[in-house]
């Protein structure tokens, strides 16, 4: 008679039946080799010729040892997957040396000011669209852009003449103001100063004062608004010069931007005004005329 261990080996059952299945069920097309050697080994483990007087049979060691490998591989892969949504990464299909890609994020339907979009010369063209428009007889009217304009032009830098606008192709006789719409471009950060440089002449035995103002927004956002009145007195040898001046925090890109620069024309004969924008960038000196390349606009 054999001599039996003092510790019976454990023979083949339900655990081990119930393992086998598991494996086969979560393997999938990738373990269906060892699948089909498990399921024609299988019945050797029960087979019908082992008798309580004989040693069970049992699986040959590397059988189990594949059978562990898939349990393990698949539960990594079980892991993988439930950690997947907290994260935000797709696991790789190509097991567990493969990274994981990042999830797109949906786009957002708001545009970032000066971040949104990166213009091309067949969008966008040189210049801001100038809106003239008939100048408030009263002071305190001036922060009122009237609804109606009397003639329109693109502007890129360059002086205006408000009292006359038939070199812009206005046809308008009277002291216009002039409302700008169009993109800032910014190449910088920081802060950043726009201004209306104004040149006041008045006629001769003029008494009354004349009030100017500039206005602006970027982003539909008003930036402020600067005023100040200019008195014939002021200057007897040539026009009066004011500098109406605004800044602004700014990023590199684009702003969507907007200006309104008037004077009042008073219920006398009305002075000839001359207006020009001027920009100081960020990192900049100095503040100088701004050009097609500060200003841009949308055709049509």
């Amino acid at each position: 008679m054999p001599i039996r261990p003092l510790v019976p080996r454990r023979a083949p059952g339900a655990t081990t039946a119930a393992l086998a299945a598991l494996a086969l069920s979560l393997a999938g097309p990738a373990l269906a080799e060892d699948a089909g050697a498990t399921a024609v080994e299988a019945p050797a483990m029960a087979s019908p010729l082992a008798t309580p007087d004989s040693d069970p049979v049992v699986p040959r060691p590397g059988q189990l040892d594949r059978i562990e490998a898939k349990l393990d591989a698949i539960l990594r892969r079980l892991g993988s997957e439930e950690i997947a949504p907290e994260t935000g990464a797709v696991p790789s299909e190509e097991g567990d040396g493969g990274g994981a890609v990042a999830a797109a994020s949906p786009a957002s339907d708001a545009e970032p000011a000066g971040t949104s979009f990166t213009p091309t010369p067949e969008s966008y063209l040189p210049g801001a669209v100038a809106l003239a428009r008939a100048a408030p007889t009263e002071a305190r009217r001036l922060g009122e852009v009237p609804p109606d304009s009397v003639g329109g032009f693109v502007y890129a830098g360059g002086p205006i003449g408000l009292g006359d606008l038939s070199d812009r192709g206005v046809r308008y006789t009277g002291l216009a103001g002039v409302e700008l719409q169009g993109w800032l471009r910014s190449t910088g950060s920081g802060r950043a100063q726009l201004a209306a440089d104004l040149r006041v002449s008045f006629g001769k035995g003029a008494l009354a004062e004349v009030p100017c103002l500039f206005e602006a927004w970027l982003e539909d956002q008003a930036i402020g608004a600067a005023s100040q009145a200019v008195r014939p007195w002021d200057n007897r040898q040539g026009p009066a010069a004011l500098s109406l001046v605004l800044g602004a925090e700014l990023q590199p890109g684009l702003y969507k931007f907007r200006a309104w620069i008037a004077c009042a024309a008073g219920s006398s004969a009305p002075p000839r005004v001359e207006a020009e924008l001027l920009l100081k960038a960020p990192g900049a000196l100095n503040l100088g005329p701004v050009t097609g390349e500060d200003l841009v606009h949308k055709p049509g």
